[in-house]
């Protein structure tokens, strides 16, 4: 496959699935608690994030948009893309700050490790991630998925039997709404990641190789969320009421394989930390005649600071997450709108 395709792939699947998705909490909120109805959202998400990805490197391919303020201003116009783009560069870096912390407060659970060395530790890999190019980050994003695909298999191996609910089971449109809120953060997510564009370098790439990447990314997405979701329904009964079901399930049942689903969980959160970190602070350095390094370094002390203080507040990433999925639902139905509704 066209290396250009394999990097819009691997970037919309680790971006899209989110920094802390091996600890089974999202899927067991979105997805995993309406049963089968979830495994009907997890494909209509995964639909929805083949053609957000084609839609977003198209765009970026055809407007040269390079940050969230270029973004915003294609999409709600001069008056209020500063202050939205101000606003959600804000609540990315809380975002931020919530994935270390959650990240953290799991390797506390788990391993009793102290919460401030894991936020430190986790800052200290999203800076090597954040100082690297482009073809680093692509490549660790490979490292990820190959990893969680190994992993997740081996956590769903523990037990062979999936228990699938009939659809009378939950019969209701929850598990819709559910799917779109999911749809709704990480989206931005999404953007974000492909704002460095570090899978859109060559602005001649052709329309089919970018559906063609698209397609292949949502076939990642669509593997991975159906093994972390049936590895949940297959332990249902110690796992749906956990917060982080998928790491418990682990501690149980086979401990050993506790350590290396940590340090995958501990790449993936600083890969995506670093990409979410990336797009916010590579449009202002091209901007200015900062350095890098102190730029970056200044970016990321900002986020260990939100990690540490976040960890007194409670439900602290619940709300970061709840204002992320209003502006994301508003992107979304904006990019909706320029799809089927033409201009004047």
């Amino acid at each position: 496959m066209n290396r250009t395709a394999w990097q819009i792939a691997v970037i919309s699947a680790a971006s899209a699935l989110g920094g802390t998705y091996l600890f089974g909490g999202e899927w067991l909120r979105f997805f995993s608690y309406f049963g089968s109805w979830g495994t009907i959202g997890i494909v209509l998400v995964t639909l929805g994030f083949v053609w957000l990805t084609a839609k977003i490197v198209l765009l970026i391919r055809d407007t040269g948009l390079q940050s969230h303020r270029q973004f915003l201003f294609h999409l709600f116009g001069e008056r209020a893309a500063p202050a939205l783009s101000s606003t959600l560069a804000l609540l990315l870096l809380l975002y931020v700050g919530s994935l270390m912390q959650e990240y953290a407060k799991a390797a506390q659970g788990t391993l009793s490790l102290p919460m401030q060395a894991g936020i430190v530790v986790c800052a200290a890999l999203s800076f090597v991630f954040l100082r690297s190019k482009g073809a680093t980050v692509f490549a660790g994003s490979i490292i990820a998925l190959a990893a969680s695909v190994l992993l997740l298999g081996l956590v769903f191996s523990l037990q062979h039997y999936v228990p699938l609910p009939p659809l009378s089971y939950q019969l209701n449109i929850s598990w819709l709404w559910h799917a779109m809120f999911f749809v709704c953060l990480h989206a931005l997510l999404l953007f974000s990641a492909f704002l460095p564009n570090h899978a859109t370098e060559d602005t001649s790439v052709s329309t089919p190789v970018v559906y063609l990447g698209a397609a292949f990314g949502g076939m990642i997405i669509l593997t991975i969320s159906l093994i972390g979701h049936f590895a949940i329904l297959a332990h249902w009964h110690d796992a749906h009421s956990l917060e982080n079901p998928l790491l418990e399930i682990l501690t149980n049942r086979s401990p050993l394989l506790l350590y290396p689903y940590l340090l995958v969980a501990l790449w993936q959160v600083s890969l995506v930390a670093s990409m979410l970190i990336r797009s916010v602070c590579e449009p202002l350095l091209e901007s200015s005649e900062l350095r890098p390094l102190p730029f970056q370094l200044l970016f990321l002390g900002l986020v260990v600071l939100i990690a540490f203080g976040g960890s007194i507040v409670p439900h602290f990433s619940v709300y970061i997450e709840f204002v992320l999925r209003l502006i994301g639902f508003t992107v979304l139905v904006r990019l909706i709108q320029q799809k089927f509704v033409k201009r004047p």
